[in-house]
């Protein structure tokens, strides 16, 4: 499923790949960042994705409410996480975990 049917984008955080975004949820109105990466996911970054899947796969309580949803096959590819002060990249932030 697209994004833009479960969340509006409210702001650019990061510039870079993935493009990091505040988002809304549309039905809840909750705040979380939504990344954003490039079609076709061949991008030097997807690993992330791959990553942010096995976490939530492997470590169920290392992500409960952190790792909100994970789009690996969606186009574009995406995922959600929580808002969390301090976000600089996703990269550092799933370091942090």
């Amino acid at each position: 499923m697209s994004f833009y049917h479960r969340y509006e984008l409210v702001k650019l955080v990061h510039n870079g790949d993935p493009k990091s975004f505040e988002a809304r949820d549309l039905q809840s109105g909750q705040a979380a960042l939504l990344h954003l990466w490039s079609m076709g996911g061949d991008s030097p970054s997807a690993v992330l994705l791959t990553r942010m899947r096995r976490i939530l796969a492997t470590s169920p309580a290392q992500s409960a409410g952190r790792i909100i949803d994970v789009q690996e096959f969606a186009q574009p590819p995406y995922a959600v996480t929580a808002v969390e002060a301090g976000f600089s990249t996703l990269a550092a932030w799933l370091d942090s975990l």
